[in-house]
């Protein structure tokens, strides 16, 4: 490998469906002192810097590593904080992690396998959305604040991921922008 080859910064992500996202997003307007990630979605495997060199290896296997569909339905089933509440980095809405999810999420680190020689991770799989990033955690009344939001929060809609994005993550002073670099559709005729 060359050492001057460039990196990317990749992970690959189910899109989130647009009444879900609609759902969570008009709740936005009740935390006053902070804002959603610009960008939701449900990372299925974090890949992180990634040479250019292998780029073409990995949209190989994910362009014809999930050609079978999968039905994987959105499922929440309540917020958290990660990596713990004293900790917080980020309020999360968490995800059901089904059968399909995690035959998803196996097949997914498969590719990544495959294609960067990357094992597969030991920590398990435990799907969520991030909604906030702190830039500090935050303090005990803003803490108690966002728990009181997420547990008036209403039964949200629960639909079927409908597409997997290979993505690119450009840190920025603005936050990630994420680009596109492949898409999948999850069809179910």
């Amino acid at each position: 490998m060359n050492r001057s080859d460039p990196k990317l910064r990749l992970f690959i992500a189910l899109e989130i469906p647009s009444e879900l996202k609609k759902a969570i997003t008009q709740y936005e307007k009740e935390i006053p002192y902070w804002r959603f990630c610009r960008e939701l979605h449900l990372t299925m495997r974090f890949i992180g810097d990634t040479p250019a060199g292998k780029l073409d290896s990995l949209l190989d296997g994910f362009e014809n590593g999930l050609r079978e569909p999968r039905k994987v339905r959105f499922t929440p089933v309540g917020y958290g904080f990660n990596p713990s509440e004293k900790r917080a980095g980020s309020l999360c809405l968490k995800m059901q992690c089904s059968h399909a999810m995690q035959e998803l999420k196996d097949k997914v680190d498969d590719i990544v396998l495959n294609a960067l020689g990357l094992p597969k991770e030991t920590r398990s799989f435990q799907p969520h959305i991030t909604l906030i990033r702190f830039r500090k955690p935050p303090n005990p009344l803003d803490l108690s604040r966002l728990k009181k939001w997420g547990d008036a929060f209403p039964k949200l809609p629960e639909p079927f991921a409908s597409k997997i994005i290979l993505f690119q993550s450009e840190l920025t002073r603005d936050g990630a922008v994420h680009t596109a670099l492949s898409e999948q559709e999850l069809d179910y005729l």
